[in-house]
């Protein structure tokens, strides 16, 4: 009897599409079954959410006043979207005090509309001086962030090259206290700006760019800044909360605002309209000053001989840079009151500015020091708000001098010409943004 072969039966190793979904089928439901996967599942959807949907600017600012995050974000603005200009104002609270305060002045040309801007007038009036000057249109940038480091103007400069909206300008606005602030020390990349311009870069990975150690650290770093951001938001929080139940402000800041808020109310009392700008009574402007003088003492001293050797090095990076692309630079160091001058150590301001000068001039570029003795006699007590915030009448002061140098300076006229002629003679698509 013969015997037939039995017919081997070939299965495929794949799995067919019954035990696939069998398996997810078995894997969801232990999946549904586990509380710790389902704790686990759920704790990664909730961080997901927050990362993808948190406004990353706005946790930037978490730990600082929102007034100095929007300045700060107007400033990161000038270097990565808005439409570039001529003139760039760098510096610190000390100038936007300045422009704001120039608002209500009858020197400045008035505005044809309405804005929101308190610094409106004084770039309107700035632009127009330039723009006679050398015989065409300028515009101009109020890029100044309070709380800044010479390092925060050094970084935008950097920025606003890499994204080929550099200025032809840079007016440098300077303080002793942006080379030796001890209550920003040397973490450089905490202060408002820096922090800005960082989460307007791409640094927000939540998974690796790249399989390389690289990749892994980027994604690393991204998710621990995360992590410091959101508990700076609770922090906040705790903050504002426990000061709004002690009825408490939440900053030396805000607490004078408030008083001189509280003083022109007093002395609009019984009058029809209000007068903007007025002046606290001497007692008040007295308790300012030594509130001041105080915060001023500790960011002072002691001197910080390594943090002021490292925002020099900033300032001759910036000087670097300017010289390298061809942009002018004009420095001005703004005038203190005798009582912060007298702050810090004898001859030590001199010294200061002494080698300040010597580092700009290098350049060939101008420097301006309105502490020197002869302009000394120029602000009086009542030309500032505290110790170093200028006054309206300070303001106007300062403002007649500044312009009066910019226009004397060979920087300017020089920069600005040459900027011109650099964008005229280029075809259209190549000019600069």
């Amino acid at each position: 009897m013969e015997c037939k072969p039995v017919a081997e039966k070939s299965e495929s190793s794949e799995p067919t599409c019954t035990q696939r979904k069998t398996f997810f089928a078995k894997f969801a439901g232990g999946v549904a079954r586990s509380s710790f996967l389902c704790l686990l599942l759920s704790l990664f959807l909730s961080y997901s959410t927050l990362w993808h949907f948190c406004p990353w600017r706005e946790l930037a600012g978490l730990d600082i006043p929102g007034w100095i995050i929007e300045f700060a974000g107007h400033s990161a603005d000038f270097a990565t979207v808005e439409p570039r200009r001529d003139v760039a104002i760098f510096g610190s609270s000390l100038i936007a005090a300045v422009s704001s305060r120039l608002s209500s002045s009858s020197k400045l040309a008035p505005l044809e509309g309405a804005s929101t801007d308190v610094s409106a007038r004084f770039t309107l009036n700035l632009e127009q001086a330039f723009g006679t000057r050398i015989g065409s249109p300028v515009t101009l940038a109020m890029a100044a962030v309070p709380g800044s480091m010479v390092s925060d103007q050094y970084y935008l400069l950097k920025e606003a090259v890499s994204q080929n909206r550099a200025p032809a300008l840079v007016i440098l606005t300077l303080a002793p206290r942006d080379f030796i602030d001890n209550d920003v020390g040397l973490k450089l990349e905490e202060t408002p700006l820096r922090r800005v311009l960082s989460f307007l870069s791409s640094n927000r990975h939540f998974l690796p760019p790249c399989l390389s150690a690289e990749g892994w650290q980027k994604c690393i770093d991204s998710h621990r800044r995360f992590f410091a951001l959101m508990q700076k938001r609770l922090r906040r929080g705790a903050v504002s909360w426990s000061c709004t139940l002690l009825n408490r402000e939440e900053s030396l800041w805000f607490a004078q605002q408030k008083m001189l808020s509280k003083a022109a109310s007093k002395s609009n009392t019984g009058t029809s309209e209000t007068v903007p700008n007025s002046k606290p009574n001497m007692d008040e402007q007295e308790k300012i000053l030594v509130d001041d003088l105080n915060l001023y003492r500790r960011r002072y001293l002691p001197i910080n001989r390594e943090l002021l050797s490292l925002q020099m090095n900033h300032l001759e990076e910036l000087l670097i840079l300017a010289s390298k692309e061809n942009i002018g630079v004009v420095v001005f160091f703004m005038p203190l009151s005798r009582a912060n001058r007298e702050m810090l150590p004898d001859e030590w301001l001199k010294q200061f500015s002494y080698h300040c000068k010597q580092k700009v001039n290098s350049f060939g570029f101008d420097i301006y020091d309105l502490n020197e003795i002869g302009y000394q006699a120029t602000f009086d007590r009542s030309d500032f708000v505290d110790s170093v915030h200028l006054s309206v009448s300070g303001a106007e002061k300062f403002y007649d001098i500044f312009v009066q140098k910019l226009l004397e300076s060979s920087t300017v006229s020089k920069s600005l010409k040459s900027d011109k002629s650099y964008q005229t003679d280029r075809p259209p698509s190549m000019t600069r943004l």
